[in-house]
């Protein structure tokens, strides 16, 4: 059983707005759709899938078709914003293999342990201090099953590098302790920590690879990063449980 929340923490609900705002939604659904399709090829059908911070639901369409009508999806996330775009999307599609749950994946309660096939973790740690991304993984590798796979994608550290080095920000109003205490609360990579993230929580890596924003998605990455001059970029990584 999915261990639920009935509300959102304080500090998760400032940037509430943000992520919900006029045309936020419809980006995040081009930039990390992509994430998906990739981690789909990882899903047989009938397979149980864990969506770990689903967000909106970007990704629950493609989850869905893979994991076929005889798998499931379940989708969580600890804001109940999303959850609610989620289910509406997934109502009006009628995806009726996958459930929604407002809970958070650093903590999934009486959840079995090895109970799913596969997960998927796209642009979620990021969001998180380091040391709760690394109990977010030792608490999938929990629920994952002895062989099943996890995706994970994770931002690299182009975007960090940016906003510590871009006199942008000064005009842009983003003072120096705000943007001290952002980068306290987020995580993100280089090729060799998050490799090393996934190995610490017991996960074996299958295959990788860095894909540089610009490249792929020219200006929609530039304008919602804010990165021109230092290049953004993402990791993906396929591993197993050993």
């Amino acid at each position: 059983m999915v261990k639920t929340i009935s509300e959102t923490p304080a500090e998760q609900d400032l940037s509430v707005g943000f992520f919900m705002s006029e045309g936020y939604l419809e980006r995040a659904s081009y930039l990390y759709a992509p994430d998906y399709v990739h981690a789909r090829e990882m899903i047989l059908p009938g397979n149980m899938v864990l969506d770990a911070g689903c967000g909106a639901g970007t990704g629950l369409p493609i989850l869905s078709w893979a994991a076929g009508k005889e798998g499931r999806v379940i989708g969580v996330d600890p804001c109940p914003k999303f959850i609610e775009v989620a289910r509406n999307q997934v109502g009006e599609i009628g995806l009726n293999n996958v459930e929604l749950y407002v809970a958070d994946a650093r903590d999934l309660g009486e959840e079995k342990s090895g109970k799913y096939d596969a997960i998927t973790c796209c642009n979620v740690l990021y969001a998180l201090p380091r040391e709760e991304a690394d109990r977010m993984l030792l608490e999938l590798n929990r629920v994952c099953k002895p062989g099943g796979q996890i995706f994970v994608s994770a931002l690299g550290t182009g975007f960090r590098d940016y906003l510590l080095t871009n006199p942008k920000f000064g005009p842009k109003g983003v003072t120096q302790e705000k943007l001290d205490y952002l980068l306290a609360q987020t995580s993100f990579y280089t090729e060799s920590e998050i490799d090393a993230a996934l190995k610490t929580a017991g996960f074996e890596i299958d295959k990788r690879d860095t894909i540089e924003l610009s490249a792929a998605y020219p200006g929609l990455a530039q304008g919602m990063f804010l990165c021109g001059e230092v290049p953004a970029y993402r990791h993906e990584v396929f591993a197993r449980k050993l």
